[in-house]
């Protein structure tokens, strides 16, 4: 697949799957030992409050990063945002031995984590966007992405094999190492971004302009409003999946910091591994100009099927063996849907894309965390598993509906080409 990149975007997708890999090695680090130090020591029944003040907080601190963004080119955005992250880990491995059962400390590492993750998300779809665009090849993009799961197999196997000798604190200092040399390795990354193909308008603009009122409506308005109904059912979905999931591994295990860490490596070294092998030999050829948008119909239909199995009730094993499964449905997310959704942007056009992208990842993914943190409150279980049912169901249309509307768009890209 190397070999098939366009040579001159060989640099930028070396930089890019670089500083994706160390990222995702930091991320899955600091997730595993976040999960490991709450559940051990404080437990699984505090976990929705913990889920919910992550939802909270992350809001916060996304808008905030995102409004300081707006201000500063990418290239400073990814260091500084991998530095700030860097500081926090080393801060919280220093101090953890005066507050290791602390629900307070234990609970803003948890967080810690999950604005990580978000921040990630934000800085490899930004990025992705405005160093790659729409004009890259599709194999660059999926190169890219491969860092995360070759990082998770990395990550996977040292924390499976190490952490018989090593407890869960030390992964916050490798976490907090490997982010300080991420943000290193971002100096001089924008001199590799692609050049823009014309100097002219946005050619999605002139899309809108040419073919006014319909495909103008469908890139405003229709366009992003469903994008976002979209992103808000699917965190919903993988919120609450992650929450049984969380709960059924500490009841599973019970409660052993040790056995839950190196399972957690150990499962994310194999969904790195499964994630790799169809990034590598599936997502190139699905993600064509034509399969784009198929692709993303897949996650949300197997994941109403799994979610249907939760109403069945059938003991500790049953729903760690289902929620197991339904949690490396991760392997397609991160392999082909979340590719195909980041390209998704592409039919944006400039000048709105990176607020497209800072609305979803800043303000509605959080808000929908925080809906899903409440649903999981011990006065609204109950309705957990209609909810999660409900949400998919909402997902699957939207998706259906941001089908529709980029189908519309070709046809007029097509119409505009013809005519040109």
């Amino acid at each position: 697949m190397p070999s098939k990149i366009p040579r001159n975007e060989i640099g930028i997708v070396i930089r890019l799957f670089f500083y994706c890999l160390m990222t995702g090695a930091s991320y899955t680090l600091s997730k595993t030992a976040a999960d490991s130090l709450f559940l051990s020591r404080i437990g699984s029944d505090s976990l929705p409050a913990a889920f919910l003040f992550a939802g909270v907080t992350t809001a916060i601190l996304a808008t905030l990063w995102l409004t300081l963004f707006k201000r500063f080119k990418i290239e400073k955005f990814l260091g500084t945002t991998c530095l700030v992250t860097s500081a926090l880990f080393l801060t919280a491995w220093w101090m953890l031995p005066s507050f290791h059962h602390s629900f307070k400390f234990l609970s803003i590492v948890y967080i810690m984590a999950e604005v990580k993750g978000c921040l990630y998300a934000i800085s490899v779809v930004s990025a992705m966007n405005e160093m790659m665009g729409s004009n890259s090849s599709r194999k660059s993009w999926a190169i890219v992405l491969l860092g995360f799961p070759i990082s998770s197999i990395l990550i996977g196997v040292l924390v499976g094999i190490e952490s018989v000798a090593w407890g869960a604190s030390t992964w916050l200092l490798v976490a907090g190492i490997i982010d300080f040399l991420a943000g290193i390795s971002t100096i001089g990354i924008s001199k590799h971004a692609l050049p823009s193909t014309s100097t002219r308008q946005d050619f999605s603009e002139q899309i809108a302009q040419a073919t006014l009122p319909l495909a103008n409506y469908a890139i405003k308005t229709n366009f992003a409003n469903w994008f976002s109904i979209l992103v808000a059912a699917k965190v919903i979905v993988l919120t609450i999946i992650a929450f049984k999931w969380r709960v059924s591994v500490s009841a599973f295990f019970e409660a052993n910091e040790g056995n839950m860490a190196t399972f957690f490596g150990y499962f994310y070294a194999v969904s790195g591994i499964a994630t790799l092998f169809i990034q590598y030999s599936v997502t190139g050829r699905l993600l064509s100009k034509k399969r784009v948008t198929a692709t993303i119909l897949v996650l949300p239909s197997a994941l109403l099927f799994l979610n249907l199995l939760f109403i069945v009730s059938m003991g500790v094993t049953f729903l760690f063996v289902v929620s197991t499964i339904s949690k490396s449905m991760d392997i397609w997310r991160r392999s082909t849907d979340s590719t195909a959704v980041h390209l998704l942007y592409t039919n944006i056009e400039r000048k709105r894309r990176r607020g497209l992208i800072g609305r979803n990842h800043a303000l509605v993914k959080p808000i929908a965390e925080i809906a899903a943190s409440i649903v999981l409150l011990p006065a609204m279980l109950a309705l957990e598993n209609g909810i999660l049912i409900l949400a998919t169901l909402i997902w699957l249309y939207a998706t259906l509906k941001l089908i529709g509307v980029v189908v519309i768009i070709r046809k007029k890209k097509n119409k505009l080409h013809q005519t040109a």
